[in-house]
């Protein structure tokens, strides 16, 4: 008898999930959570599938996505589910690292910065000392970068939870492009629509050996007009889309399609979109479906 044959990506979705006040709940929040972790690790017990993913002595930093405050970033409410989830795997409060570029970016998103504490810490790569960026730089093709602290010394395991945005270059900003805010000099990697950038950079053995699990805040996304804000362009979905293991061609395939049909349902199918066929056709043939 074959085993059972374990998905790649799991969609989590409630329609109740938005309170009538706009606060996410987090009690959906968990229960989606729970299941999207069960089915990927094939397991009937949460705190089985949970101690698949991660170890006791794991020190997890989980990479947000919080460019434009509480509107278009990753939630609080799935941030707190998912750090309260790590302790069905043993790992201890004071070793979860929440982090983005900046303490404020976090701050405008709703999050506490928090640093020296015995519990969970929560901050920027600002925080800490010399800007936070290795002094050498590292290569991943035709990549050469300097990659913060947190993700190259701190952290033996990561989850990275982000937002779904359109992106006028790269086409959407989803689970690879998200490390881009773990390099120093992101902006040098924008040209031919990030493209092999976005590949090269998500083939380093710092995301390659690390990422343990992705989750997608799909809650409310941006399907035009992006990576910048564009309130109009925002469409509530509120789902979640769950993978573990690191950043892969087929992560960020089902974002793509989901965010182009949308786009063609509203007549407002741009070129932008085009530039994701770009560095997903580079993604998968320089990384492939693994």
């Amino acid at each position: 008898m074959q085993p059972a044959v374990l998905p790649d990506v799991v969609i989590g979705r409630d329609d109740a999930v938005v309170a009538d006040n706009g606060n996410v709940k987090e009690s959906k929040i968990t229960n989606l959570l729970h299941t999207a972790v069960m089915q990927l690790a094939g397991s009937a017990s949460k705190e089985h599938a949970w101690q698949r993913l991660f170890r006791p002595y794991d020190i997890v930093g989980i990479k947000l996505n919080c460019p434009f405050g509480r509107i278009m970033s990753s939630h609080v409410a799935i941030v707190d589910a998912i750090f309260h989830r790590l302790k069905f795997a043993g790992v201890k409060d004071v070793n979860i690292i929440v982090f983005e570029r900046y303490n404020r970016e976090l701050e405008a998103a709703g999050f506490r910065v928090r640093r020296a504490t015995k519990g969970v810490q929560c901050f920027g790569t600002d925080e800490l000392p010399q800007g936070g960026y290795d002094s050498e730089p590292q290569i991943a093709g035709r990549v050469g970068t300097c990659f913060n602290k947190i993700v190259s010394k701190m952290c033996t395991a990561i989850i990275n939870v982000l937002v779904l945005k359109d992106h006028a270059l790269a086409g959407i900003s989803v689970a690879m492009k998200n490390f881009f805010g773990a390099m120093h000099n992101p902006n040098k990697y924008h040209t031919n629509n990030c493209n092999p950038y976005i590949a090269e950079l998500n083939s380093h053995p710092y995301i390659v050996n690390k990422v343990r699990f992705i989750v997608c805040d799909v809650i409310l996304a941006q399907y035009n007009g992006g990576p910048r804000l564009q309130a109009s362009m925002d469409m509530e979905l509120q789902r979640h889309y769950c993978r573990k293991g690191p950043c892969r061609f087929r992560q960020d395939m089902p974002y793509y399609y989901r965010s182009s049909e949308k786009k063609d349902e509203t007549s407002l199918f741009t070129a932008s979109s085009q530039g994701a066929k770009i560095y997903l056709h580079c993604c998968h043939a320089r990384i492939g479906n693994r």
